[in-house]
């Protein structure tokens, strides 16, 4: 019998039979945990069990069972985003995510940081929300091994002034030096390098350039994914 101690959010919970869910988190060292809650439909603690609250979960089974779980609620973070719109389906993409990419029991400790800290960082400004979204969907494509290189330009070797990335190598380059194949790169959003200028179309920017990325790259994106998406960018006119 092996067991799992540890903290985590839960993503998803189902009816599995009479007085018991399945729910699925995500945890800080042991990356998706899924397992039966006994009685967790109608238990005492079954208002906790909301998306995104954080709880400390005990698992219990075999290596290829679904095991059991114990949970307690250790933070409710239903206030930070269920009634706005515009942060719900942030939210909600983020918990698309997380589900479509993440391995279960396989330690992703790095985007679990991220997702809290992402969480704690939710506030009124929509627009600032949706960019640290867009930085959020970065830095997940990078810890998942897909990173873009920002760090010079990949023609010239210049520090500064980069402006657009390719879609092959996801590599930057100067405007100086990309113009001239334009109409095959992505313009990079200004904010992935520190810079705002233009923050409208530098988000605009920021979603074609990472949805081509994760298409590209992993093949098991949701209808979920896709339909939040498509209500984001309609919420917020992109």
């Amino acid at each position: 019998m092996n067991q799992i101690i540890d903290s985590a959010l839960l993503l998803r919970k189902e009816n599995f039979c009479e007085h018991h869910l399945l729910a699925y988190f995500f945890s800080q060292s042991h990356g998706l945990v899924k397992g039966i809650l006994q009685y967790g439909a109608n238990g005492k603690n079954s208002a906790d069990l909301q998306n995104f609250n954080l709880f400390e979960i005990h698992w219990k089974g075999k290596n290829e069972d679904l095991g059991k779980l114990k949970v307690g609620l250790a933070r409710s973070n239903q206030s930070k985003f269920l009634f706005c719109k515009e942060r719900l389906y942030i939210v909600n993409l983020i918990n698309n995510l997380l589900l479509d990419l993440i391995c279960e029991r396989e330690n992703n400790s790095e985007v679990y940081s991220c997702t809290i800290k992402f969480l704690d960082t939710l506030s009124a400004n929509k627009k600032e929300n949706l960019k640290n979204y867009y930085i959020y969907e970065a830095n997940l494509l990078n810890h998942l091994g897909f990173s873009y290189d920002l760090s010079r330009c990949a023609l010239t070797g210049s520090c500064s002034g980069l402006y657009y990335v390719s879609p092959n190598t996801g590599a930057a380059c100067t405007k100086e030096a990309g113009d001239v194949m334009k109409e095959k790169l992505f313009v990079l959003p200004q904010f992935f390098v520190g810079q705002e200028d233009d923050l409208d179309q530098d988000l605009k920017n920021a979603d074609k350039l990472n949805f081509y990325f994760l298409q590209k790259n992993f093949h098991t994106l949701s209808s979920g994914f896709l339909k939040n998406r498509s209500n984001l960018l309609k919420t917020f006119g992109l």
